[in-house]
């Protein structure tokens, strides 16, 4: 009985997240040495703090229209900032400004506001929060480089992100998974080289240029001339992926980039 009321408490909340976008990139990609999947992180605010709405403060650049698409349909409302010329960053949206706006605009909308930055521009409106019962959070990427004013202000509010990898940052299957042509010629070089067994190292071969039959039927014709139990004589690769002066019917052979 009790979880279900808690449940449905939860259910009920109707909380915010304003995210200075830049801070959060930088904060994991430079600081953290990871990176952060936007869509895990969209899951992890709704499922953690259930966050209904989540504004993703950012910069705007033409050719980069399809990151905007995968933030949008990872539920985030993006809010653009025209850029500026930094001789450091190369380029920089201020959004500090705009982000606190939204906050005030939206005062009386929602339950409670989680502020994600590390960025110190952001103190006075934590305190005003936190001091109305209103800041649920302030999300820093990393302890090291939080403003002190913004910690000094949100008090026990504070959460960083530095142990949320498992949560919210990429999983490198995830990054093999957009090549997986890739994976399979790295994984068939792996075998080939390993192997002691001809047959298999055939195989390998045959894998290699299945999609041009006539250089695996000829790669097929050759190595049935010779011994059939043979060893031959084993490269430091796969010929047909990396060695282009490969001898016999496997230099014929399509070499498939990588």
């Amino acid at each position: 009985m009790r979880n279900a009321i808690l449940k449905r408490m939860k259910k009920a909340e109707n909380n915010y997240a304003f995210i200075d976008s830049q801070n959060v990139h930088k904060g994991t990609r430079r600081d953290l040495g990871w990176e952060l999947d936007w869509t895990r992180f969209r899951t992890y605010l709704k499922e953690k703090y259930s966050v209904s709405t989540a504004y993703l403060f950012i910069g705007f650049m033409p050719e980069h229209n399809n990151i905007y698409d995968g933030l949008q349909k990872a539920g985030f409302i993006l809010k653009f900032k025209p850029i500026l010329p930094n001789g450091k960053d190369g380029v920089k949206g201020n959004v500090d400004a705009d982000m606190v706006l939204q906050a005030m605009i939206d005062y009386d909308t929602y339950n409670t506001a989680i502020l994600i930055s590390s960025d110190g521009d952001f103190y006075s409106l934590a305190r005003h929060l936190y001091n109305n019962g209103k800041l649920l959070a302030v999300m820093s990427p990393i302890r090291r480089k939080c403003s002190t004013l913004l910690r000094k202000s949100a008090k026990e509010k504070m959460v960083y992100m530095e142990n949320l990898k498992g949560r919210i940052g990429k999983r490198k299957s995830t990054a093999l998974g957009r090549n997986p042509t890739k994976c399979l010629f790295i994984a068939i070089s792996i075998l080939y080289t390993l192997s002691d067994n001809a047959q298999v190292r055939f195989l390998c071969i045959i894998s290699n240029t299945q999609n041009d039959t006539f250089t695996g039927s000829r790669a097929a014709l050759s190595f049935s001339s010779s011994s059939k139990y043979s060893r031959p004589e084993k490269p430091n690769a796969l010929p047909t992926m990396f060695d282009g002066n490969a001898s016999s019917a496997t230099a014929r052979s399509r070499t498939v980039p990588l």
